[in-house]
């Protein structure tokens, strides 16, 4: 074999082994995290963390319990420095039976919120508010008596706000409304999809809006493969991926991330660890690791670009969550101890649980720690 010829082979092998591995430094040192808010030294329980937002200058996340069975409890605190933090809303002090926050989001200078009734009596709510202390209810569900709850998440597209309202009926189906004011009487149903457990996440990619979704379901109630859509109006959709991108055992989605021309997704198996996947057109994916980054408990990824790396943060249930970090996409460096030190730390709420405060980036972890903040370099 000629010389030329077998460097060019050696480098090609080198280069599709970089595709599936995790950087192996010997001196590597972890990136410095601070637990800056850990609501179990509060409400004496362990808690799990489900949302957060920045809002006229401070940073809100919400907290329940992880009681199995229901929540006991459910409560905001917000912060101005990210260190001093105070009770921003329980969840009875917004409206007169309703105990349970679920997802913040802000769209037009206004603060939304989702309620619900701990004993399902009552529909679910959308909620808003301009100062914190006044709220107003601008939809309910069912919304066309398609679901149960609101839960599938919000997302802001073409100047519209966009909510999943999912739930059980008959089989399993999510819906996607939206509004361009957020005013009552204002939402109309754009999407349907059938045998929907949740709505996993929302990304806007070159001029597209995609969706993807939480959990799947056939006529048995059984696991079906998961699925993203896309639309370029918010309101005709077409299938992206609809085979758990060639693999039966993934069956839910974790969230979307962005960077450097490419959308990037992390599709969850229970078996073997979790994928990430990429495209620069939406349409053409191509795997960047299927193996859970070598780790097959690590379940499923969620994704923030910070500080120029594309994190990619795990679902993993027997060591704790596991953050890692890259500048290409391609070569991954480990950049906490998994659960931030505690196994029960298993995961990050998919989009919703990371926030970017004053330049600062904040995890929620599903977990007893509360809230993680990311030394800045």
């Amino acid at each position: 074999m000629k010389k030329s010829v077998l460097i060019v082979t050696i480098l090609l092998l080198l280069s599709l082994v970089a595709t599936t591995t995790v950087s192996a430094e010997v001196d590597h040192k972890l990136p410095k995290w601070e637990n800056v808010f850990d609501p179990f030294t509060i409400k004496g329980e362990d808690a799990y963390t489900d949302s957060g937002v920045e809002f006229k200058g401070k940073l809100y996340f919400i907290f329940h319990d992880s009681e199995t069975g229901g929540m006991k409890w459910s409560q905001v605190w917000g912060s101005r420095d990210g260190k001093n933090w105070s009770l921003a809303w329980d969840g009875t002090s917004i409206l007169e039976g309703y105990e349970q926050i679920w997802l913040l989001s802000v769209f037009k200078d206004q603060l939304y919120a989702v309620l619900s009734d701990k004993e399902e009596e009552l529909p679910g709510l959308i909620m808003r508010t301009r100062d914190g202390k006044h709220w107003e209810a601008v939809a309910s569900t069912p919304l066309d008596e398609i679901g149960d709850w609101i839960s599938g998440g919000f997302t802001s597209f073409q100047g519209s706000l966009y909510v999943g309202a999912c739930g059980f009926s008959d089989t399993m189906v999510c819906g996607l409304w939206r509004s361009i004011s957020g005013d009552p009487e204002t939402w109309e149903e754009v999407a349907v999809f059938p045998g929907w457990n949740d709505i996993a996440a929302f990304a806007t990619f070159k001029g597209a809006l995609y969706v993807s979704s939480m959990w799947t379901f056939n006529e048995n109630g059984e696991n079906t493969p998961a699925q993203i859509w896309r639309s370029y109006d918010g309101v005709n959709w077409q299938p992206v991926i609809m085979d758990g991108f060639g693999d039966p055992l993934n069956i839910a989605t974790g969230s979307f991330g962005q960077k450097d021309s490419y959308l990037y997704v992390g599709p969850g198996s229970w078996e073997g660890g979790g994928d990430i996947w990429r495209t620069k057109d939406g349409a053409n994916w191509q795997p960047v690791t299927t193996d859970g980054l070598g780790n097959p408990n690590n379940l499923a990824f969620g994704f923030v670009t910070y500080q120029n790396l594309l994190y990619a943060y795990s679902a993993n249930l027997a060591e704790g969550c596991s953050v890692y970090s890259s500048k290409d996409g391609v070569l991954w460096t480990p950049a906490n101890e998994p659960g931030w030190g505690d196994p029960a730390d298993s995961n990050v709420w998919h989009d919703y649980a990371r926030v970017i405060f004053k330049g600062a980036l904040y995890m929620g972890s599903n977990g007893p720690g509360g809230v993680y903040k990311l030394a800045k370099p």
